[in-house]
């Protein structure tokens, strides 16, 4: 997870520079001049922003069905038309989802077999612009309640005796049934408190209680119902557990 955020962060930054060159190579002749210096010097501190723009513009190419280049390195920048080298934010927004949707699926695959309903298929769940469209938090909704939804998801949470066991001198029991491995499965499948109608929905609307890809479901998930029954249970647990994130409880 914390590998991902470093990659997301940089892959940020990345769009931005992308955009930022793109910009001066149409609009500014003075710094399109610099950038296309820059594109023959390899050594340069600043060639990898160069090459950049380069995997952004092959990815169009190949999205386009406009070349057959497989490397970035082929691009030259000198030779793109203006046209080219434009974009709009939907265009954008689209290349950030796909290279990320890459690197998930890359981490994904290092997960091994997951416990997945026969119909399911990560690859296919797995497409952020399409679950940009179901927001998994809503403006109306506690702030406390986004919180809790976040912590069910990472698991690292003060109310998960399994993650707070490791930094205080207390044992992995759950407080609400002292079953060990207290994490967000046991809190959301297993908990004998927490049997009932909705942890039955839930599992219906998730089809599995892997925990891999229950999340991936939840973050991916173009149903709205998914996401909203799982707010749910998580809500219902935080209500009526005997625990709490203490952190949150101070604040």
């Amino acid at each position: 997870m914390i590998h991902d955020s470093v990659f997301f962060q940089g892959l940020t930054l990345e769009i931005m520079t992308t955009k930022f060159l793109l910009k001066s190579l149409v609009q500014d002749d003075e710094i399109r001049a610099i950038i296309l210096q820059l594109e023959e010097r390899p050594d340069h501190p600043f060639y990898s922003q160069i090459t950049a723009v380069k995997r952004y513009l092959l990815h169009q190419d190949l999205s386009n069905s406009n070349s057959n280049r497989k490397r970035a390195h082929a691009i030259t920048l000198l030779d793109r038309e203006h046209k080219s080298l434009t974009y709009t934010k939907n265009i954008m927004m689209d290349y950030l989802c796909t290279q990320w949707d890459s690197q998930l699926l890359s981490n994904t695959d290092s997960l091994g077999k997951l416990s997945m309903p026969d119909s399911a298929n990560v690859k296919d769940l797995v497409k952020t612009r399409s679950s940009m469209e179901t927001s998994m938090f809503f403006r109306e909704s506690h702030r406390t309640d986004d919180t809790n939804v976040i912590d069910f998801l990472h698991g690292q949470g003060s109310r998960f005796m399994t993650f707070r066991s490791k930094f205080e001198n207390v044992p992995d029991m759950c407080i609400d049934c002292c079953a060990g491995n207290d994490n967000p499965e046991h809190k959301l499948f297993t908990c004998p408190k927490f049997n009932g109608h909705q942890r039955d929905e839930l599992i219906k609307c998730l089809g599995t209680t892997d925990q891999h890809y229950y999340r991936l479901l939840f973050l991916f998930s173009v149903e709205s119902s998914v996401k909203k029954c799982f707010r749910k249970m998580v809500h219902d647990i935080c209500n009526n557990s005997d625990g709490d994130d203490c952190y949150i409880a101070k604040s």
